[in-house]
């Protein structure tokens, strides 16, 4: 018989926030045309916002409209704009360009509100291409190159600089990132498809050359390309330390970092996928560079501390602040861990990580990294669905439209609070902008239809798309109707859960009078606390709660048609009659350190595929049907056995009393049984097959 001893270590979240779309926002307004794209946004020091986008076509901000005639007849124009945003959410264009001969890649700004804008120039000896910048700064490519430019906050352009990052022949030259550190010192990161090069340079703030590393010539699937917008400046400290992560998917484990070779241990399964985390100091020397198995994206650099988060996954082990992380058993020879880790500056010390059910169900886009350690999240929340934070919920109580949202967790990554907002048939979060408590964040929002203009709403603003290239010659056509909103919101001011309160006048829960807000709806948390002088036995037919929250001492039966959006914290004892085929009353998670009593003569079927960690008392045998991790077992039958049907149950209490009430018919079969365990003590695994009890103790 296979014993299986594992040493588990848990994370336990506490309760969350609760928040239906509408309140909370500050202002928001919207700016439309056909897609625009947004590069950049940030705050100034002095609370006024800056943002840079690109627009095919036409876009309107509030009443000016900005154009770009179609090229060759055919082909739509490019519209390039850097706008200011006042306290108050009025966009005013700082500065824009029609059909410029130049891509904007990546952008930032200072805190005084200087743009940087970064990019590529494609051209060559037959077809020059001229860019002009404004200001009398005009730039003229024989071969294609890429640039950075500074465009002061009146707009008036103060210099552009080119950059070849190699042979240019054939090539597609790219700046990737660009950020400005409290200096003023400009960093970026480039790439030169052609030669596979991707050095990084720190630029005076005239754009003079500090020093330059050729950081990479690896292969064609390296680069440090952010995929973010939000992230694409997020890669310096005050220090002026660099910080950047890059996935290496050739699958040799070695890595050339300006002409050093750094090796990351091999990969024998789950890919060929290495990561390097590579950092600079501000006079371009190497402080570290590691290699890992495993991939890290979504980097973030604290300014401050200089501390980096990013998610990160791996299935096999590392060493150095990878060593230690919770991994999941996903089948016999495949573990993996899944998350977000914060890295300390000095890339050696393992501060905090989540696993990704942290964010159960979130559809994220990217969480940024707060001075006090504290996580805000920006996710896309999808039409009809309902997503898990703790035992509460993020729900878009909308069968049409998806929305947006913005969480905010504690120092520990429990989430704590959250808003969203923005619904519409197509909505999707592109970038989140932070100051303290106050966020801006931008979404597009859009419809299917081909006559009708989207809309969205923030708080008590409906926001209409605009149709802005109607009547231009040629009209546009092709585009999606989506359109971008801006909104504003301060985290003080994220509307919270509804709650009611059992009070227990009488035994009926469908009498008001014992609750202290009105019987539990779907979209309302229903509270037991312990010495009631009644708990409920009379029930509707059809009971309902968005969540479930049971206080130690409290002990409540409960009617198999309870039915839950949300989820359940039981740090009682719940107990249910004959569950038959459970399936914990459709809750996103079952979550405490109570338990749960099956009673009757009939066996329940566990059908739980989310998180589970009560304890389970049975009075019946159980099958299971998915693997369970839960605080412990307690028999409390004279025939009750504990069907596994191949699957994993974890014990994940370490004391030796976590299973009880075994005996020769009273035990698990059909699957593994894994118990964590203290360094002494005496742990029985009580097991068998179908008929034959053959328990195993261990000393």
């Amino acid at each position: 018989m296979k014993r299986i001893f594992t040493f588990f270590f848990s994370i336990i979240f506490t309760t969350a926030s609760f928040a239906q779309i509408g309140g909370g926002w500050d202002w928001a307004f919207n700016g439309g045309g056909a897609n625009p794209t947004i590069k950049h946004l940030a705050f100034k020091a002095d609370g006024e916002m800056v943002f840079v986008g690109t627009a095919p076509k036409a876009i309107k901000f509030g009443n000016t409209l900005l154009t770009a005639p179609s090229l060759n007849g055919t082909t739509s124009g490019t519209i390039v704009f850097l706008n200011k945003i006042s306290a108050t959410g009025e966009a005013n264009v700082v500065k824009s360009y029609s059909n410029p001969n130049f891509i904007i890649l990546c952008a930032t700004s200072d805190s005084i509100g200087n743009f940087y804008i970064a990019g590529r120039i494609s051209g060559s000896s037959t077809y020059p291409s001229t860019a002009d910048f404004g200001n009398g700064i005009i730039y003229t490519a024989t071969a294609n190159v890429a640039f950075v430019a500074k465009i002061n906050a009146n707009g008036n352009a103060q210099w552009v600089k080119p950059f070849t990052f190699g042979p240019t022949s054939g090539a597609v030259i790219d700046v990737q990132r660009i950020a400005v550190s409290k200096q003023g010192n400009i960093f970026i990161t480039g790439f030169n498809y052609t030669t596979i090069n991707a050095p990084i340079y720190k630029l005076d703030n005239n754009g003079n050359t500090i020093w330059f590393k050729n950081v990479m010539n690896n292969g064609p699937y390296v680069s440090f390309q952010e995929t973010e917008a939000s992230l694409n400046d997020k890669f310096i400290d005050d220090n002026e330390n660099v910080h950047l992560v890059c996935i290496v998917t050739n699958g040799n484990g070695t890595f050339n970092f300006n002409g050093d070779i750094i090796t990351a241990p091999s990969v024998t399964v789950g890919g060929t996928i290495h990561t390097y985390h590579i950092s600079l100091d501000a006079n371009g020397n190497k402080r570290f560079a590691n290699g890992y198995r495993g991939a890290g994206e979504n980097l973030f650099v604290d300014r401050v501390s200089g501390n980096y988060l990013m998610r990160w996954g791996q299935y096999q082990t590392n060493s150095g602040p990878f060593a230690n992380l919770p991994m999941d058993v996903i089948s016999p020879t495949l573990t993996q861990y899944a998350g977000y880790v914060c890295i300390a500056s000095n890339g050696n010390t393992l501060i905090k990580n989540a696993k990704l059910n942290l964010f159960n169900g979130l559809e994220i886009k990217f969480v940024l990294l707060k001075t006090d350690g504290s996580l805000a999240v920006f996710n896309k929340v999808s039409a009809g669905a309902s997503y898990g934070i703790g035992t509460d919920y993020l729900y878009s109580a909308d069968a049409i439209n998806n929305a947006i949202g913005i969480s905010e967790t504690d120092t520990n990554w429990v989430l704590t609070k959250f808003i969203i907002s923005g619904k519409s048939p197509q909505s999707f979060p592109r970038l989140l902008a932070v100051k303290g408590n106050e966020y801006v964040s931008v979404s597009d929002f859009g419809t299917y239809s081909t006559t009708e203009l989207p809309t969205t709403q923030f708080g008590t603003t409906t926001l209409t798309g605009y149709n802005a290239a109607t009547g231009l010659t040629p009209p546009y056509v092709g585009f999606p109707r989506l359109d971008v909103a801006f909104a504003k919101c301060n985290s003080a001011n994220f509307p919270l859960i509804g709650t009611t309160t059992w009070v227990g006048v009488n035994a009926n829960w469908n009498d008001a009078a014992n609750w202290t807000n009105g019987v539990p709806t779907a979209s309302v948390k229903a509270i037991f606390n312990s010495g009631s002088a009644n708990y409920p036995s009379t029930f509707p037919t059809s009971p309902a709660s968005g969540t479930l929250q049971v206080n130690t001492g409290a002990a409540i039966t409960l009617p198999t048609t309870l039915t839950l959006v949300g989820g359940v914290k039981n740090d009682g004892t719940i107990k249910i009659n004959n569950a038959g085929f459970f399936q914990g009353f459709g809750s996103t998670e079952w979550k405490g350190n109570g338990s749960v009593e099956f009673l009757g003569s009939t066996a329940p079927s566990f059908f739980m595929s989310k998180p589970f960690t009560n304890a389970i008392i049975l009075n019946s045998g159980i099958s299971t049907f998915y693997d369970m991790d839960i605080n412990g077992v307690t028999f409390n039958t004279t025939s009750g056995t504990f069907n596994l049907n191949n699957k994993t149950l974890r014990i994940t209490n370490t004391s030796p009393t976590s299973i009880s009430g075994t005996s020769s018919s009273n035990y698990f079969y059909g699957g593994t049984l894994q118990r964590a365990i203290n360094s002494t003590g005496v742990y029985e695994f009580p097991v068998g097959s179908f008929n034959n009890f053959q328990s195993a103790t261990v000393n």
